[in-house]
């Protein structure tokens, strides 16, 4: 619930060390709030969780987080995030393609962490996507906004409205706080 770290400025007088970090972090993070449960049954429309990766690289553990200040929290949002998100997703995504002997082509259906409009323009970018790939994370982004970390599970579920079909591939791309980074790997079939 990204409204319980609201930090309240001054009108007019916003905090001069974050350059409106406090606004933009505040205008752009929604509530939301999603789960995924793990098991095992019959329905081929329930994905296999074939392999994970994750990847942190402490050089940008101020860009985006939380810090603790005046007695409550404050978001730590800085513009260097949309560039700075295709650097961190890109080990672990490279990582869990190589492991299983797959490529960026094998992937049918992609769920990326949508972070913003340059967020996902510029892992589009970087890893050579077509632009239809981002199509579910885009329709998420337009409907219900950035709403933190539970914006994958909102994209998972327009994901499961779809066509999928048996041997599709999914990758789960996540991005957080301390500039972390995760990829899942996900199969339909056997």
């Amino acid at each position: 619930m990204c409204s319980c770290a609201y930090f309240p400025e001054l009108p007019g007088k916003p905090d001069p060390t974050n350059d409106y970090e406090n606004l933009r972090a505040n205008a752009i993070f929604g509530d939301g709030a999603s789960a995924a449960l793990i098991g095992y049954d019959d329905d081929p429309r329930h994905p296999y969780l074939i392999d994970f990766e994750s990847y942190f690289d402490p050089q940008y553990i101020d860009l985006l987080g939380f810090i603790w200040q005046d007695g409550r929290l404050k978001c730590r949002l800085s513009r260097a995030v949309p560039k700075i998100a295709p650097i961190v997703a890109g080990p672990p995504i490279k990582a869990i393609l190589k492991r299983n002997n797959l490529t960026l082509k094998d992937i049918t259906w992609w769920v990326i962490h949508p972070g913003g409009t340059k967020v996902l323009d510029n892992i589009r970018d970087t890893l050579g996507l077509s632009e239809a790939k981002l199509g579910l994370s885009r329709e998420a982004l337009y409907n219900f906004g950035n709403c933190s970390s539970s914006s994958l599970g909102i994209v998972g579920k327009l994901l499961m409205s779809r066509d999928i079909k048996s041997e599709d591939w999914c990758l789960v791309v996540s991005l957080g706080a301390g500039m972390a980074a995760g990829a899942t790997l996900l199969h339909w079939g056997e």
